[in-house]
């Protein structure tokens, strides 16, 4: 069982040079890191902090001699504090073994947070084994450096190794790349019965695949497009507001409107910004959609101040799985919230770009007949009239 936690969240600033974020700020990167914290059952943010770093966070302690006597004082001056979140996207072995026994308590990264999110909510056997096999790398990276207390209690990927504690034994190294290879093997299977049922679907209806940053709404969407062939609401299309909401993907059956045509509606794992290759494997469910859809929606928060960064986080990553041309080219942008104030203003990344809202459903007919429009082109649909006689046999 994950245990409760008092969080000190500490987001390093860099001051200039190549480091600096430029589509966002450190305020808006603290926020988040507070939101995810908070996203944990019985974890809390004791404080949150920003910290200046020159030019680089590379560094062994990460922080300057002099912050990290001020951090260090700060958390032996108050004993609420029980764990300290960097974020940074994977600490080093050495910097975390250098700033747990500067602290003495346990540092997470924004690595072992959003995997402790995943392990905690996840529900699925494939979420499940997805969660395993992100772990694996991170703990593996730690096998030689690792000390007593360096890795807090949430990962716990030792424990397959029948280890006791943090006690790490050179010969376990070996039973570890098995387990590691088993994991593999295992999703691999996994990936293949997954593709054989996308397949037989797309065989008989179109794919939309509703994509986004996570909590931007894109549960709420697909309720919306889908509620007209339900008698009642399930409970995985309920949704919540916390990140991560979404963990194990799934397919509504929907109905076009103006078309008559059904169409399936994958609700999909949301995106974050700054997280490491080896955790994407947390949603391979989530880029299987992808990869199989006749049409990608991707939705925003249009009223969040960091919407900017979150539809370049999701075009990156859309980018980086070598999607055919057309698919990226059908793209429809949602601007989700519009009921809401505080909207931020971006520039479109695609041909369509439409404003909605779920709750007032405002926007909702436009999208479905963008979506009606765009299906019918791109898995060939045609429209046949039939004049059929009134009370004749055809009938």
């Amino acid at each position: 069982m994950i245990g409760a936690h008092s969080v000190l969240v500490l987001q390093p600033k860099v001051v200039w040079g190549s480091k600096k974020p430029s589509d966002t700020s450190a305020e808006l990167m603290l926020e988040e890191s507070c939101a995810l914290v908070r996203t944990l059952p019985d974890w809390r943010v004791s404080a949150c902090e920003l910290v200046s770093v020159k030019y680089e966070i590379d560094r062994s302690q990460v922080f300057g001699s002099g912050n990290l006597q001020k951090i260090s004082c700060k958390v032996a001056g108050d004993a609420s504090i029980t764990a300290i979140f960097v974020n940074i996207d994977v600490l080093t072995p050495v910097q975390q073994t250098e700033l747990s026994a500067a602290f003495r308590k346990p540092v997470y990264d924004r690595y072992q947070i959003v995997l402790t999110i995943f392990k905690t909510f996840a529900k699925s056997r494939l979420a499940k084994l997805h969660v395993a096999a992100a772990e694996m790398p991170y703990v593996a990276a730690r096998l030689r450096e690792l000390t007593i207390g360096a890795i807090p209690d949430t990962l716990n990927a030792l424990d397959y190794l029948g280890g006791h504690g943090f006690k790490i034994l050179e010969e376990r190294a070996d039973m570890f790349k098995k387990r590691e290879s088993y994991l593999k093997k295992v999703l691999v299977q996994v990936r293949k019965t997954r593709e054989r049922t996308h397949e037989q679907i797309r065989k008989n209806y179109p794919l939309v695949a509703v994509i986004g940053y996570t909590n931007s709404g894109k549960t709420s969407l697909v309720n919306c497009l889908t509620k007209s062939l339900r008698e009642k609401e399930p409970e995985n299309l309920q949704p919540k507001d916390r990140l991560f909401a979404t963990l194990d993907c799934a397919m509504f059956m929907g109905q076009l409107p103006i078309s008559r045509i059904k169409a399936g509606f994958a609700d999909t794992v949301g995106f974050v910004a700054d997280i490491p290759a080896s955790l994407i494997a947390c949603f391979e469910a989530t880029l299987d959609y992808i990869r199989h859809a006749s049409l990608l929606i991707h939705v925003m928060d249009i009223t969040h101040p960091d919407a900017k960064l979150q539809q370049i986080t999701v075009h990156s990553t859309l980018k980086k799985m070598n999607l055919p041309s057309e698919l990226l080219k059908n793209m429809i942008e949602v601007h989700n919230k519009v009921d809401k104030a505080g909207r931020i203003e971006v520039q479109s990344l695609s041909n369509t770009t439409l404003d909605v809202s779920c709750v007032t459903g405002t926007g909702i007919p436009r999208l479905q007949q963008e979506i009606d429009n765009i299906i019918k082109i791109v898995d060939k649909f045609i429209t046949v009239r039939l004049k059929v006689p009134n009370g004749g046999e055809q009938l």
